[in-house]
């Protein structure tokens, strides 16, 4: 459900809850930026130690697939790649565990 609900932009993450009347501040607890997804996955000090293999499986898959081309930003290559000649198959389920970890081991609803 949470990983739809990024998809869609259609999050309990401040910046999405503000937008449309739910939260006071589209800003994180942080009180660095915005809660985005973006900065919720991979930015956020709130959740840096549960995002530890998250950050370096996306990173290592990135430089991968960056350097055959792909030009989407580490938040579209978790979520959803559009470029299917570029990333395979293993490379998507692969960065699909890895998010679906995260979002399991944070106490937060998305």
């Amino acid at each position: 459900m949470s990983y739809c609900r990024m998809l869609i932009h259609d999050t309990m993450l401040n910046d999405d809850a503000f937008r449309t009347g739910v939260a006071v501040t589209p800003l994180c607890s942080c009180n660095v930026e915005k809660e985005t997804v973006k900065h919720f996955l991979f930015d956020c000090i709130n959740y840096r130690e549960a995002r530890s293999q998250l950050s370096d499986i996306v990173n290592n898959i990135w430089m991968s697939v960056s350097s055959r081309g792909f030009v989407q930003s580490k938040e579209h290559l978790t979520l959803a790649p559009q470029c299917k000649d570029i990333i395979t198959k293993s490379e998507n389920n692969i960065l699909k565990e890895v998010l679906f970890a995260f979002l399991a081991t944070i106490d937060r609803k998305i």
